[in-house]
């Protein structure tokens, strides 16, 4: 990590983050090139269906031994086919439909290396992949002719030997990749359209088996035909298919992640070579992609070769991996916001040692653009912005800025034909500003804000909707200080809660509307010293918790029971004043950046310590982003040197 130069008294860095990636390695090859061919996994062996050779449709059947590396043939499969759906119910596996309009239904019995037909598919049909929930087999869409998609959902029990008819699939798509995970099937991607069986397709639908349902969830974030699929650790993973560049048909590389939980796609590491129509499969962490076609019309030639890849989560690697310094000067404070409409996060930054100042992203994380924003003439070091917020406070859906200074009344900018025009000043007898909380306490559709000082009490601001603020007569009630506030509504009534924290207590103002605040202090855990206090729903039980680092006494957590009352987590974390908090290793859980200390969350209510930064100088602030649009957050962090 790049040390900071010695003659800046402090800088912003910023560290960039990685989502977790795979590390592909080629393995046995297969006897001869196949594509068309599926893969299951089974006692964790894999069994591969070949599908078709260079010049004709294979009856190969092969079964995988990753501890041997070794591919041995097993019996033909009857009726051969490409485009078919593969699966594993009750230590058996089953081969269904197929090219040619198959209605064929193909057991096969690894005790004792044969295949048998079973009752066929109701409905015969072609490029179409399942689902598999308890002892049944589900089947939706997919070619009935070379003019006809069927939306036909239909269901195999292997138990009965017998089909029945679900909720019809809500898209026309055949050739869409198909995985089971929990109570869900996804179908993703393919292809079809009411005027033409090659029409794009990006939806991906989810069908609930228990409720005979189905849910659209977020596209796939690039179009996919005859894509590879597998889960790991409960996440989908999407590898390569065919794809369009503009009017350019081509197989892909690309690799996907989907996070369920969260509903969200990110990029992984791609895979060796383009690819489409392959067998996928997966053993644990590891992913297996048998062999397949460079796709392409018309070129479709076969690969023979075998691929292993295995997924290396966060904890077995550095999440943070870059630095890169922005600007020198005491920062103490850095907002987020794309100002220039480029779809990039830029930085709007409180320097103790010069106006605030806007640093615009270039597109890969670099902040050599900036512009200063009008401001008082410097006096002394005393008289410098300490906090920022951003939102649209007057209503015109643009961003404006509120800066907090440190002996000085507040600013407040509005955005104006893409310049800031400083409108208004916060009187507030020239105190020493802190920081500041933004949220419509007042529930009137507007952003309030809440600012902190170093020798007064917080003062609570409240917006007219024209972005013109007045004082609130609540004071909090308090005689000490409040170092740090966070908002959020924590007894689930619809008003905002104000969380402060003090030099020997952290206390909960519930929010009871038209100006009325409860006053709660939590129990206590630490015996003095400032933070940092944030909210976060640590536990996924669906309501914010309270995270407080203090540098005496460690970070403490308080977990909600979604009512408002708070029990003290057995949880000790690293001593810090500052911290920050966000999904790391995009695992659906809130981690913790504590000082110079990154703490995953396992979704146990446990915080694994994962890395330390070299970092020797003394840390101002903390913050995290997702500056370099790659789907995972980045972290900046405000430092000086120690001397």
């Amino acid at each position: 990590m790049n040390r900071i130069i010695l003659f800046l008294i402090c800088s912003v860095i910023i560290v960039s983050s990685q989502a977790q990636t795979i590390v592909w390695k080629e393995i046995a090859p297969l006897p001869e090139g196949y594509n068309g061919g599926e893969a299951v996994t089974l006692n964790n062996e894999i069994y591969f269906v070949a599908g078709r050779t260079q010049k004709a449709m294979s009856a190969a059947f092969y079964k995988f031994s990753p501890k041997t590396n070794k591919w041995t043939r097993l019996a033909d499969i009857p009726k051969p086919a490409t485009n078919f759906a593969m699966a594993v119910v009750n230590g058996k596996i089953y081969a269904i439909g197929g090219d040619q309009f198959q209605d064929a239904n193909r057991e096969y019995d690894p005790e004792t290396n044969s295949w048998k037909l079973l009752t066929p598919m109701p409905t015969a049909r072609q490029h179409i992949n399942c689902g598999v929930h308890g002892n049944e087999i589900f089947i939706a869409g997919g070619l009935t002719s070379w003019k006809n998609i069927t939306q036909k959902h239909e269901v195999y029990n292997v138990l009965t030997d017998s089909w029945s008819e679900k909720a019809a699939i809500p898209s026309l798509r055949n050739n869409a990749t198909v995985v089971s995970l929990n109570s869900l099937m996804y179908v993703l991607g393919g292809a079809g359209t009411k005027d033409n069986i090659w029409g794009d397709v990006l939806t991906v639908e989810t069908y609930n088996f228990k409720s005979d349902t189905w849910v659209q969830k977020n596209d796939l974030p690039q179009l996919l035909f005859g894509p590879g699929v597998t889960v790991v650790n409960n996440e989908i993973i999407v590898l390569g298919g065919q794809t369009r560049e503009g009017t350019v048909e081509d197989a892909t590389t690309k690799v996907f992640i989907y996070k369920a939980k969260t509903d969200q796609w990110f990029e992984s590491t791609p895979l060796p070579i383009k690819n489409v129509f392959f067998g996928c499969t997966s053993i644990d962490n590891k992913i297996y992609v048998i062999g397949g076609t460079v796709g392409g019309n018309p070129n479709w030639e076969n690969y023979s070769a075998v691929y292993e890849g295995t997924i290396v989560e966060a904890s077995d690697k550095q999440i943070f991996n870059h630095s890169q310094i922005i600007t020198p000067g005491r920062i103490w404070d850095v907002a987020f916001e794309d100002i220039n409409k480029d779809n990039y996060s830029d930085l709007v930054v409180a320097n103790w040692f010069s106006p605030p100042t806007i640093y615009y992203n270039s597109n890969i994380g670099d902040f050599n653009s900036f512009k200063p924003l009008p401001c008082y003439e410097a006096k002394d070091s005393s008289n410098r912005v300490h906090g920022i917020g951003i939102a649209d406070f007057n209503g015109d859906k643009s961003p404006d800025i509120l800066a907090v200074f440190n002996g000085l009344n507040n600013l407040v900018y509005f955005s104006e034909n893409n310049e800031f025009v400083l409108k208004d000043t916060l009187n507030t007898n020239n105190s020493d500003g802190l920081n500041i909380s933004l949220g419509d306490i007042d529930n009137d559709d507007d952003i309030d804000a809440v600012v902190t000082n170093y020798k007064q009490l917080a003062m609570l601001w409240l917006n007219n909707g024209n972005g013109r603020f007045a004082r609130s007569e609540f004071d909090f009630g308090l005689s000490k200080i409040i170092n740090s506030t966070a908002l959020g509504d924590m007894n689930d009534d619809g008003n905002l809660d104000i969380i402060c924290s003090l030099y020997q207590s952290v206390v909960v103002w519930f929010n009871k509307g038209n100006g009325v605040f409860e006053k709660m202090v939590l129990p206590k855990i630490y015996d003095k010293g400032y933070g940092t206090v944030k909210l976060a729903d640590l536990d996924n039980d669906h309501d914010l918790d309270i995270i407080f680092s203090n540098n005496s006494s460690g970070t403490s957590i308080w977990t909600n029971n979604g009512k408002g009352e708070f029990s003290v987590a057995e949880l000790k974390l690293s001593n810090c004043i500052h911290l920050a908090i966000g999904d790391l290793d995009l695992n659906g859980f809130t981690d913790i950046v504590c000082g110079k200390t990154v703490w995953l969350n396992n979704g146990n209510q446990e915080f694994v310590q994962h890395e330390t930064f070299d970092i020797e100088e003394r840390i101002f602030g903390l913050w995290l982003n997702d500056i370099d649009n790659d789907g995972d957050l980045d972290l900046f962090y405000s430092s000086s040197n120690p001397e």
